[in-house]
């Protein structure tokens, strides 16, 4: 009775002592066996020596030396060495004359012990509400794990992730790799957004090494997302709108409930006119509100006009209350306005007297400032600065020309800043005619006046002729009017 009262003593101080110790265990051995040399699961030789007057056993295990008694443990260097029994073998030694005891010997090394956590604060989301799921990783053991690699993957088809932290994110997939030391631990949060009405199971993935094996471990959980209980439909009608356009701006809303408390409000940028607006929206500045209990479908009918260049966006929010519940979310169009913005024109397309002009124009309601042109002719490129242009306004650029082309080619490139700060550009070529000065035509004109000149130059023979010529008319005429004077003399006299 003695002996098994101090047994049971024995037995039952032993059995925390194998429970602690099969925590970030791994076996490689566990056998009966005699003295003798044998191998561990991992490969390893070691030597037993099983001194049954003792209740001992002597190991000897990778250049370390163990003495266990029987129902003990014995830990050294991430190894556990087990006696947990000895009995009379089979095996009758007849070199020894006697029969052979054995032992039951376990063997264990340590690993790491890693465990992984996930929690999504919120399993089921409203569309376009946004939850943060915390991923919990490290190692309560006592050695480290190595090669550790996580990773994170969400049902993309109903979640979106909108931000990462503490860990990376890759395409949909987020990652952590590294070692994870005795004691270890590391956090992650994951932002995720309803996009789609869904059910859909989202899982982590941790792989480790532990010094033997490749090892995994997984948490899985699942995450819906529910349609709003207001439905909203809105639609921008057509998709690319330049300066004067108008288009329609329409709304519908939809109640799946009974609420509480109801907003609508839209928010126009400026640039866009509001030509057409309900009379149930209240106004402030550029926004629009409706703040009755919905309790039936609703539309309302915008007309927008646009008058300025940019990108645009019309921001929509919508907020109710359903018992506890208070919700909101939203909805952006965003839209770009283009045009002919400042436009290069040649009010005439001739050159006088050696000079040419166009003239940039701006038709819109706009102002473009830091005008900068460069227009080339003839291989040369000449540049100025315009400055600024307000709405409907335009400034002349003039230049010169002289020579023999009749039709010159000018291509102006144009560079300026919108209101909203953008750099646009603008290239156009305009074509002038011109008439080169006929100088070969003057070259003759002054040919023939000096041959009219070099005829109408006589010689000094021919002018003493004409002068000879001159006396003896004039003699002549004086001669007959002396004779006709004395005739009518004579014949006075007579009388």
């Amino acid at each position: 009775m003695r002996t098994i009262f101090i047994f049971l003593i024995l037995l039952l101080f032993s059995i925390p002592q194998f429970v602690l110790a099969d925590e970030g265990l791994k076996s490689v051995f566990d056998e009966w066996v005699t003295s003798g040399v044998y191998k561990t699961s991992e490969g390893s030789n070691f030597s037993v020596v099983v001194r049954e007057q003792t209740n001992k056993c002597y190991i000897n295990l990778e250049n370390q030396s163990y003495i266990v008694e029987n129902g003990s443990c014995y830990t050294r260097n991430f190894t556990l060495v087990c006696m947990e029994g000895i009995r009379q073998s089979e095996i009758f030694d007849m070199s020894l004359f006697k029969w052979l005891y054995e032992a039951k010997i376990r063997i264990s090394k340590r690993v790491p012990e890693v465990y992984l956590e996930k929690e999504i604060a919120k399993q089921t989301l409203l569309l376009g509400e946004t939850t943060v799921v915390n991923l919990r990783f490290g190692n309560k053991g006592v050695k480290p794990a190595y090669s550790v690699e996580l990773a994170d993957t969400y049902p993309t088809n109903i979640v979106e992730i909108e931000r990462v932290e503490g860990c990376k994110l890759r395409g949909d997939t987020v990652e952590w790799s590294g070692i994870l030391d005795a004691g270890e631990g590391f956090e992650c949060q994951v932002y995720i957004k309803g996009i789609t009405p869904g059910e859909a199971q989202s899982r982590v993935d941790l792989a480790y090494y532990d010094g033997f094996d490749r090892k995994n471990i997984n948490v899985k959980e699942k995450i819906r997302v529910k349609e709003y209980q207001v439905e909203l439909d809105s639609q921008l009608l057509g998709g690319n709108f330049s300066i004067g356009n108008q288009t329609n701006f329409s709304i519908k809303l939809t109640p799946k409930a009974e609420f509480d408390w109801f907003k609508y409000t839209v928010e126009f940028p400026q640039g866009v006119r509001i030509l057409k607006a309900s009379p149930e929206m209240k106004v402030a500045g550029n926004t629009y509100a409706y703040d009755a209990l919905l309790k039936a479908e609703k539309s309302f009918e915008f007309v927008l006009g646009f008058e300025y260049i940019g990108n645009f966006s019309i921001t929509e929010q919508v907020g109710y209350r359903l018992g506890a519940l208070v919700h909101n979310f939203s909805k952006t169009h965003s839209f770009s306005v283009t045009g002919d913005k400042l436009l290069i024109r040649a009010y005439s397309d001739r050159i006088e007297n050696g000079k040419g002009e166009f003239y940039i124009t701006n038709p819109t309601r706009s102002r473009f400032d830091t005008i900068s042109v460069n227009f080339t002719y003839n291989n040369h490129t000449f540049s100025k600065e315009l400055g600024s242009i307000g709405r409907g306004n335009h400034k002349a650029v003039s230049f010169e020309y002289s020579g023999p082309q009749e039709e010159l080619s000018v291509k102006v490139e144009l560079g300026y800043t919108t209101m909203y700060g953008q750099r646009l550009k603008a290239t156009k070529t305009l074509t002038y005619k011109y008439t080169p000065p006929k100088e070969v035509i003057v070259e003759q004109k002054e040919v023939e006046t000096t041959q009219t000149q070099e005829q109408t130059e006589e010689s000094p023979e021919i002018k003493e002729k004409r002068f000879h010529l001159g006396l003896f008319i004039v003699g002549l005429v004086m001669i007959i009017t002396i004779f006709i004077g004395v005739v009518i003399l004579i014949s006075k006299l007579t009388k």
